[in-house]
C-alpha cells in the first residue's frame, strides 16, 4: 500500500501512461531526465511541504498537538520562500524547453508543485494576483498557476473536492 503522495503520482503516472501522454519520464527517457525528474520531487517533497508547509500546520493548524512555535513556522516560511525562488527561476528561464517544470509537458513534479502552490496560498503564504503582488515572482506563478489550473483534470478534481467538502459540511457539520 502506497500512502506517501509523490510516490502514489509517480506510480499512478506510469501504470496509466500511454501514446505519448507521461507523466513520469518513461524508462527509455535519459538519465538526465530521469535524474531531474527525481530531483524536482524530492526537492518540493522535502524542502516545500515536509520543511515549510507542514511546520506551517503542524505548529499552526495543529498546535494543540504540538505546540505553538512562531520560530519554526518562520523558519519554514524562509525555507519555503528559498526553494520557491529557485523553481521561480527555473519557470523564468525556461530553459528545460518549456513553460512547466520537466520543459513543454506538463508531469506529475507541476501537480506536486501546484499542490504545494495551492496549500501556500490558503495559508497566505503566496499571492499569485496582481493586486495581492507581493514580490517580482507573481506574475510568473500566475501565469504558470493560470495555465495549470486550467487544465480539465485540475478542474474535475476541484470539482469532485468542492462537492466533497459541502457534503461534510451539510452532513457531518465539519469543515
Amino acid at each position: 500500500v502506497l500512502s506517501e503522495s509523490a510516490a502514489i503520482n509517480t506510480y499512478l503516472a506510469t501504470k496509466y501512461a500511454s501514446g505519448s501522454n507521461h507523466l513520469v519520464p518513461p524508462p527509455t527517457s535519459s538519465l538526465e531526465q530521469l535524474a531531474r525528474y527525481h530531483q524536482l520531487t524530492l526537492t518540493i517533497m522535502i524542502d516545500m511541504d515536509a520543511l515549510g508547509l507542514w511546520i506551517y500546520d503542524k505548529h499552526q493548524v495543529l498546535h494543540k498537538y504540538f505546540g505553538k512555535s512562531p520560530e519554526a513556522v518562520q523558519e519554514a516560511k524562509r525555507q519555503f520562500d528559498a526553494v520557491q525562488a529557485v523553481l521561480v527561476s527555473q519557470l523564468e528561464k525556461q530553459d528545460n524547453g518549456g513553460p512547466y517544470l520537466m520543459g513543454s509537458d506538463f508531469s506529475a513534479v507541476d501537480i506536486l508543485y501546484v499542490h504545494c502552490l495551492d496549500w501556500a496560498k490558503n495559508i497566505g503564504w503566496l499571492a499569485i494576483h496582481p493586486d495581492e503582488k507581493k514580490n517580482e515572482n507573481d506574475d510568473v506563478l500566475g501565469v504558470y498557476l493560470q495555465k495549470c489550473h486550467s487544465r480539465p483534470a485540475y478542474q474535475r478534481t476541484l470539482a469532485k473536492r468542492q462537492a466533497e467538502e459541502a457534503h461534510w459540511a451539510k452532513n457531518i457539520g465539519w469543515l
